[in-house]
């Protein structure tokens, strides 16, 4: 505290002055600087402040009027109070106060006559009140600071020289009232400048955040101001499109300047749509030009904000670069309709294209197409020899010739394994389709070469014209597989052009396949028997097994016209064992029925399919158990050509027959494969010659090829049987030539069981 005086150096007031801050107003280096600062220039400017005011009481001395003295000392008070208040007080709100409060009482002081006393007397009671509640209870205007801060400069009106009692009591009334309103206005001030610094503050944050997000967000925004008719985009919308950041990006139509032409009518459309009426999302996919020169998929959303009235005031949104999800899902569509090892069109996309054909034939009668189905010749064989990957290499390379076979329009397809497929649009002339056909055929010719191998491969085709008019795609597919089965059937690498005889055959065959499927479970076969008789005494030695299949319908089908559709629909391993089954039971009942045949046989035939059954010993001898005969009662006739088709395995299993004692016979014997190199190394105990060389006998030839025949079984230590015996001549010339046994209708056709029985209670000799 320190005295204030006039020019007569008599005391006229005190005041409250320090130059240090308070220590608990200051909580970190930086605001410890600011209020060391601050109070070097106070220890500066107060003393100055202070002085001035003595020289101006000194030069004016009792010329100064009252207001005049409460105005400088109302400065110098405020200036010296001014670093008590916070820091978060700004210090030209102290001297305003000061200032209010020194003009304040110049005017109050000028009004003091004319009050009166009574207003003066509870003005003093309404002042001691104040000044004792602002002494224990401070109005804290800010952080550490009291109304009695504000308050102090007040005492200096109660030694102010030349004012009477009465006037100091108005005045000090007067002058506290108008303070505690000041310190009240100047808290609610403070209040809103602190919500209005927090508001900020969080805003800040806020904008902050937001930046921070944009930033750091894959996606780039934007926001359209209607009102404006301005645009804005976020910096990560030219990251996205490879342009520096300093480029000017602001409207729609610098936008709508880098979207696809394909694309940009539809962008706006949509956009403008969703501003008139839209209350859902605005969502839109659409390709952009990159700074590169290509065109990256972006995705735009965005919502429309609307007034009262609904009308849009802007659009805000995001934009996603979704290049890398486009490029992903156009590969799962080229996946979904290509073939993943050859890359040509698969089963899906040809039909499509089919489908856009044989609508346009319709629309065009004179329009023409055709459909090649292709499938490669002995395929199995080489995949399984030469393994897999050369089996899919050679895929490969036919692929590539087929694609060189044909014009830019048409469509190669693979539909699966080695089946492939080819359309060819728009022909000038049927003749087309049998021409292209020629020229694969040509390429196929050379050699592939597969890691060293050369291969040679062909295909058969099948060609179905548009000509015969079609409704659905399908059925030329299916027209065509059925030319190219009997093409391949006709002697493979060649070709056949789809006839209505065809489908006629194909659907008598499907039929003859499912009626085939229920035969046997509805008991529909039956088993004849052709006797085989021995030449040298000229009785029935055994009897050749026949499956006969006595359709509803139909009446009796013969083998040569089901067993093939048998064999390669798998039922004939059913058949072939129910044959087996059925001949050994037969068999058992006349060899003990008739005593002249106690010693009878049964010849069996066994198939492809069967002969590579891992079961074969086991299904055998279950069969011959279960009728109760030796294995030496049953020979299994087997085909050159199964023997041959793997002769190690065939090795084997006719090694493990032989081991249980049963007879094996090479049935059809010279139309196979050229064995005669292997028939050594086979355990074979008969050789059927085929009935083709015997034909020959009554046509006036020598039996050079029987005779041969005859001669290397003996040589082989095999007995033979002679097939198709037709007349007294060949028998004549067989027993000529030594021939052990023969079968014909010489001697006897296929007969049913009841049939057999007769015969044998006859006892017949030849």
């Amino acid at each position: 505290m320190r005295a204030l005086r006039d020019a007569d150096a008599r005391p006229f007031g005190r005041v409250w002055d320090a130059l240090t801050l308070p220590s608990s107003a200051v909580s970190t280096v930086a605001e410890q600087r600011r209020a060391r600062f601050l109070s070097a220039l106070l220890v500066i400017v107060v003393p100055i402040s202070w002085f001035s005011m003595v020289i101006y009481l000194l030069t004016y001395g009792g010329e100064v009027s009252r207001g005049t003295v409460l105005l400088h000392f109302g400065v110098n008070l405020g200036v010296t109070a001014a670093y008590a208040l916070s820091r978060t007080t700004r210090y030209p709100l102290a001297v305003g106060l000061a200032v209010a409060m020194g003009v304040g009482g110049s005017w109050l002081f000028a009004l003091a006559e004319t009050v009166p006393a009574r207003v003066q007397t509870s003005s003093a009671f309404a002042m001691s009140g104040i000044l004792l509640c602002a002494m224990f209870f401070p109005i804290r205007v800010t952080a550490g600071v009291g109304a009695v801060n504000l308050l102090a400069v007040l005492t200096i009106l109660v030694v102010a020289p030349g004012i009477s009692p009465d006037e100091i009591v108005w005045s000090l009334t007067v002058q506290a009232l108008v303070t505690v309103m000041i310190v009240l206005i100047c808290e609610l001030l403070q209040q809103d400048l602190a919500d209005l610094r927090a508001r900020s503050r969080q805003l800040a944050e806020s904008q902050e955040r937001y930046s921070l997000a944009a930033r750091g967000a894959s996606d780039a925004l934007w926001d359209w101001d209607l009102r404006r008719g301005s645009a804005y985009f976020s910096p990560r919308w030219l990251e996205m499109l490879g342009l520096p950041l300093e480029t000017r990006f602001n409207g729609l139509e610098d936008w709508y300047d880098r979207v696809h032409p394909e694309d940009v009518e539809r962008l706006r459309e949509e956009l403008d749509q969703h501003v008139l009426v839209g209350a859902t999302q605005f969502e839109n996919t659409h390709r952009v030009l990159h700074a590169d020169g290509t065109y990256r998929w972006i995705q735009a959303r965005g919502l429309a904000v609307r007034d009262t009235s609904g009308k849009a005031m802007r659009v805000a949104g995001s934009l996603t670069d979704i290049t890398e999800q486009k490029l992903y899902e156009q590969q799962l569509l080229h996946d979904a309709f290509h073939d993943p090892l050859t890359g040509l069109p698969n089963r899906a996309l040809f039909l499509n294209r089919l489908a856009h054909s044989v609508a346009r034939a319709r629309r065009r009668p004179a329009y023409l197409f055709a459909v090649l189905f292709l499938d490669l010749d002995r395929f199995k064989v080489i995949n399984d020899s030469l393994g897999h990957e050369l089996g899919d290499q050679l895929l490969l390379e036919m692929a590539s010739r087929l694609k060189g076979c044909i014009r830019p329009g048409d469509t190669a397809a693979r539909l699966g394994g080695d089946e492939f497929t080819i359309l060819l649009d728009d022909m000038d002339d049927p003749r087309d389709a049998t021409a292209v056909a020629d020229r694969i055929q040509e390429a196929l010719k050379p050699h592939f070469e597969l890691a060293g191998h050369e291969v040679s491969s062909s295909v058969s085709i099948g060609i179905a014209l548009s000509t015969t008019g079609y409704s659905r795609p399908e059925n030329l597919i299916r027209d065509a597989d059925t030319a190219m089965y009997n093409a391949k059937s006709a002697g493979r690498a060649r070709y056949q052009v789809f006839d209505r005889r065809m489908h006629e055959d194909a659907v008598a065959r499907l039929r003859l396949e499912t009626d085939l499927s229920r035969a046997l479970e509805r008991s529909q076969f039956r088993v004849h028997y052709q006797p085989i008789v021995c030449l040298e005494d000229g009785r029935i030695d055994s009897f050749e097994a026949l499956v006969r299949w006595e359709h509803p319908e139909r009446g009796l089908v013969y083998p040569e016209e089901f067993i093939p559709v048998a064999e390669e629909t798998g039922l004939i391993n059913g058949i072939g064992w129910w044959v087996l089954g059925e001949a050994c039971q037969r068999t058992a009942e006349w060899r003990s029925r008739f005593a002249t045949y106690s010693d009878l046989k049964v010849n069996v035939n066994l198939s492809g399919r069967q002969f590579r059954q891992e079961s074969i010993t086991e299904t055998i001898a279950r069969a011959l158990r279960e009728a109760g005969l030796g294995p030496d009662c049953v020979r299994l006739e087997i085909t050159e050509s199964v023997v041959m088709e793997n002769a190690q395995d065939s090795r084997e299993v006719l090694a493990a027959l032989q081991g249980q004692g049963i007879r094996l016979c090479i049935d059809d014997f010279g139309t196979g494969y050229s064995s005669l190199n292997y028939l050594h190394s086979f355990d074979i105990d008969v050789l059927k010659i085929d009935r083709s060389f015997v034909r020959r006998i009554s046509r006036g030839h020598r039996p050079e090829i029987i005779e041969t025949i005859i001669e290397l079984s003996r040589s082989l230590n095999m007995s033979v049987t002679a097939e198709g015996l037709e007349s007294k001549e060949q028998l004549a010339q067989l027993r000529e030539l030594s021939c052990e046994r023969a079968q014909g209708y010489y001697f006897s056709r296929p007969l049913e069981a009841t049939e057999v029985e007769r015969l044998l209670a006859r006892d017949p000799r030849w």
